[in-house]
C-alpha cells in the first residue's frame, strides 16, 4: 500500500478519537472516515514512558494515526495482534522489542514495517531530552510513507 508524502497530505480536522481511543477507530470526532491516513505504531515493554511520550509527540502530525503499547504483561496497554494488524508503521524502542514482537505475533505482522528506534529506557514521560530524540528520529520513518 503506497501513501503519499506526509509533508504533501494535509488532514483538517485532525482526527481526535484516533488519539485518545485503541486503534481500531478509522474515524474522526465527527464520525467522517480518514482516508489515507497512515497509522504507526509506538511500542514500548510497559506502555508506559517511552511509546506514550511518542504518541503524544506525534499525534498531531498531518496524515499519520498514532497509538502505543507494551509488550509486558503489566503494560498500561498490552500489544495485541489487532494493534499490529491495524499499523502501516511499528516502531519500537530497542531491539529486544522487535524480537519480542516477531516471536509472539508473527502471523499478524503481514508485510508491516517494524523499526528499531534504538531508544533505552532511561527517560521519564515527556522527558525534554526524550522528546528531541523522538523528533529527530521518528520523522524520516514518516515522511517516507
Amino acid at each position: 500500500m503506497s501513501y503519499p508524502y506526509v509533508d504533501e497530505y494535509v488532514v483538517d480536522p485532525i482526527p481526535v478519537c484516533c488519539f485518545t481511543t485503541r486503534p481500531d477507530c478509522d474515524r474522526d470526532s465527527q464520525g467522517r472516515s480518514y482516508p489515507g491516513a497512515v497509522n504507526v505504531l509506538f511500542v514500548c515493554s510497559r506502555n508506559r514512558l517511552r511509546s506514550p511520550t511518542a504518541e503524544n509527540v506525534f499525534r498531531d502530525w498531518p496524515g499519520v494515526s498514532v497509538a502505543s503499547a507494551g509488550l509486558k504483561p503489566d503494560a498500561e496497554e498490552l500489544l495485541t495482534a489487532e494493534d499490529l494488524e491495524w499499523a502501516d508503521l511499528v516502531l519500537v524502542m530497542e531491539k529486544r522489542h522487535k524480537s519480542e514482537i516477531s516471536r509472539r505475533f508473527m502471523p499478524h505482522l503481514r508485510d508491516t514495517r517494524v523499526v528499531v528506534l534504538g531508544i533505552p529506557d532511561d527517560y521519564g514521560f515527556m522527558d525534554p531530552e526524550l522528546v528531541e530524540i523522538l523528533q529527530r528520529k521518528v520523522p524520516p520513518y514518516l515522511r517516507g510513507r
